[in-house]
């Protein structure tokens, strides 16, 4: 099996557990709907429920409301509809990935992945899809 993409990033033990239930989550609604019927309808039912607030801390809501990150509502749509398979969050000794598996190309870019890795806190390494991140 090849290795899978990944957004690398580094910062503390906390915020990468918030990552790590927060993409399961993610993961969960894009497995039950993965034969590709969820509509637009059912993807913004999905975005609205507050249970996404309850897995943030308040140092990242108070990001969310900063006006210099993106929405949450605007990650969640982009991570809903993307066509990549969310596979796992690692974390040790200060250093984790993002793990994801393109179903196509397009598939829908990693902007959204790193974007929810800064909002948490994190700060992004390596976009494995992309240059420009140093190792």
């Amino acid at each position: 099996m090849n290795e899978p993409f990944y957004i690398a990033f580094e910062g503390a033990a906390e915020p990468a557990a918030m990552l790590r239930r927060f993409v399961a989550d993610v993961a969960t609604h894009k497995v039950v709907n993965s034969d590709g019927s969820m509509i637009v309808d059912e993807r913004e039912g999905i975005i609205a429920n507050p249970k996404w607030l309850d897995l943030l801390d308040a140092a990242t809501i108070a990001r969310v409301t900063d006006g210099h990150h993106w929405e949450l509502e605007d990650i969640l749509d982009c991570m809903l509809s993307a066509e990549y398979q969310l596979l796992d969050v690692e974390f040790a000794d200060g250093y984790g990935r993002l793990l994801y598996d393109p179903l196509a190309f397009p598939f829908g870019g990693t902007d959204p992945l790193k974007a929810l890795v800064e909002l948490l806190g994190l700060r992004v390494t390596r976009d494995s899809f992309h240059d420009g991140y140093a190792e």
